[in-house]
């Protein structure tokens, strides 16, 4: 009785970290794919993301008939994708499950509360504990797990902040990169006003 008692327990606790909801897929001209992921959180509410990635970050791809699987690893978790269709052309479900790695690896960064939402968050935006630590060296403010969750949210991804910074935007706080992010500051946009004087 006490060893059935401990297996619902782990049997819980595993499918509490684990996400799961429906997905469309649709392929680019440029060797890449959109995948849009939606969810219903457990306290009501759709959550719809879309991103753009390069069709090769998919692995384990099996196609029998029309049906289709595949995976999404990353840092930050994994995505499980079983569905109708092809690579050009797909929906179906997911699931996703947080690597409790990456978690320990943020947490090491000060990083405090990480739930499974957050992590499903970075993992779509492929964040790695390099890349926080990067981002935390180009800030001037300190954030934690909500603000960086915020940043990626607002599209204030390492990626944009260290192109802001490369063109002379240094030193800035979080709110202030995802405030210009919001009115469409993008690096494009800034090195074309520069190049214009």
């Amino acid at each position: 009785m006490k060893y059935l008692l401990a297996a619902l327990v782990l049997a819980s606790s595993a499918s509490a970290q684990q996400m799961d909801g429906s997905f469309n897929m649709r392929s680019t001209d440029d060797d890449r794919v959109q995948l849009n992921l939606q969810y219903n959180p457990q306290r009501g509410g759709f959550s719809n993301y879309g991103r753009t990635i390069p069709a090769s970050a998919l692995s384990n791809i099996v196609r029998s008939g029309d049906r289709i699987t595949f995976t999404l690893r990353r840092a930050a978790g994994t995505f499980t994708f079983d569905g109708r269709g092809s690579l050009d052309r797909a929906s179906g479900s997911y699931e996703f499950t947080p690597d409790a790695g990456f978690r320990r690896d943020l947490e090491a960064l000060g990083f405090r509360g990480i739930e499974p939402k957050d992590q499903f968050v970075f993992a779509l935006d492929d964040l790695t504990a390099s890349k926080t630590r990067q981002l935390l060296a180009l800030l001037s403010d300190d954030i934690d797990t909500a603000d960086l969750v915020n940043m990626i949210n607002h599209g204030a991804s390492v990626s944009y902040v260290q192109s802001m910074s490369d063109l002379g935007f240094r030193d800035m706080t979080s709110r202030e990169y995802v405030r210009g992010r919001d009115h469409g500051v993008t690096a494009e946009y800034a090195r074309a006003l520069h190049a214009a004087g």
